[in-house]
């Protein structure tokens, strides 16, 4: 077993969420210090950290051609970042409460987001561009999913109920 452990600032920070790279070279973690970082899997060595959210960062998702994570944040926003150098390509604004779960389609084309504002948002990862809001949850919407067809939206939501969405 290999730990890959972030050097917080205190104890209340701790590390929320995790994905992979495609390609099973790079972990990337999201942390309560408001940052998300890349790691090598092979040896668990840091790599780069990735700031500029403004809270926590909640959920992390890497692009299937592997150039992008995507992070999602308590400041309301998600953000798409060049995995090649951590820089920040563009802020996805729009959600009015904490983004608790982004994923990012099969073709690479469109993010997905939830919030605690009840919504779904689809973005296009080209331009940042909002597509469409998915609304009808009466809680929070705490996860988000693609089928690999990449067809359907499935919604997760503190309502008690799951939904399949058209994409």
């Amino acid at each position: 077993m290999r730990t890959l452990e972030a050097q917080l600032d205190d104890d209340a920070n701790f590390i929320t969420s995790v994905c992979v790279t495609p390609n099973g070279k790079h972990v990337v973690t999201g942390s309560m210090d408001k940052t998300a970082r890349i790691w090598l899997l092979s040896d668990g060595s840091h790599v780069r950290t990735l700031k500029g959210h403004t809270d926590f960062v909640a959920s992390v998702c890497v692009t299937p051609d592997g150039k992008h994570v995507v992070t999602g944040s308590e400041d309301s926003t998600a953000r798409i970042w060049l995995l090649s150098d951590g820089s920040h390509v563009r802020t996805l604004k729009g959600h009015t409460g904490f983004v608790r779960s982004v994923c990012v389609t099969a073709d690479g084309k469109h993010v997905v987001t939830g919030s605690d504002d009840k919504t779904a948002r689809i973005w296009l990862l080209s331009d940042g561009s909002l597509v469409r809001t998915l609304q009808g949850q009466t809680k929070a919407v705490l996860s988000v999913c693609l089928t690999p067809d990449g067809k359907h939206v499935l919604t997760a939501s503190g309502d008690k109920t799951a939904r399949d969405w058209a994409l």
